[in-house]
């Protein structure tokens, strides 16, 4: 009869450990959500993601491994939200984050880079092989509308601009360095007319 009555009293003690435990572990991981993911898309924050760079950027130096980085916009967006409304373009913006999202590997980073603008890192990935990948997001979002089911529902055609660089033949090259041949391939892209994709490097103007 004691052991029993031991046994009660030890087993609510444990199980109201347990779940203080849980419970400030649920605490931590929502406080971390918070710190390091973007409220409206669920990505990566924009100082989460260049944590993410900075670190897998060290990681390749380290391994010799090439890392690659794509920087995306979305093709007209003021119009889309002028046009459909702001509540609109927040769908389209979470639309597209989950169509990008699936189409990652496991090793691979994204974060919303700024209003409508993401940015990838890619590890491992060649300067080859990351431009099949951006084609690849970029298909994923030009080949099927967003639907808009609001007070005037709406299929909103939606298409992403893309530019790439990669540490690939420069091996020593830094973050802002990596960050400007993106943006100026991104540049490229937009002033080639939108909707397609530029492999940056070293020498792109």
């Amino acid at each position: 009869e004691l052991d029993i009555r031991f046994i009660r009293i030890f087993g609510r003690h444990v199980a109201d450990r347990i779940s203080d435990i849980l419970l400030r572990r649920k605490a931590t991981e929502a406080l971390i959500k918070k710190a390091t993911r973007d409220a409206l898309t669920g990505l990566y924050n924009r100082g989460a993601i260049f944590d993410r760079l900075e670190g897998q950027l060290a990681l390749a130096k380290r391994t010799g491994h090439p890392l690659s980085v794509i920087l995306a916009d979305i093709d007209f967006f003021k119009i889309i939200n002028d046009r459909h409304g702001h509540i609109a373009g927040d769908e389209v913006l979470r639309e597209v984050s989950l169509r990008l999202q699936t189409h990652l590997r496991d090793s691979d980073s994204l974060g919303r880079y700024g209003g409508e603008e993401f940015l990838f890192v890619l590890f491992p990935c060649s300067v080859k092989e990351v431009g099949k990948a951006a084609e690849r997001f970029r298909s994923a979002i030009a080949d099927t509308p967003v639907f808009w089911g609001g007070d005037s529902p709406a299929k909103i055609e939606v298409s992403i601009s893309l530019g790439t660089s990669s540490t690939d033949g420069q091996p020593d090259v830094s973050i802002d360095a990596l960050l400007k041949q993106t943006d100026n391939a991104l540049y490229h892209s937009k002033a080639g007319g939108r909707n397609c994709v530029t492999v940056g490097g070293p020498d792109a103007g």
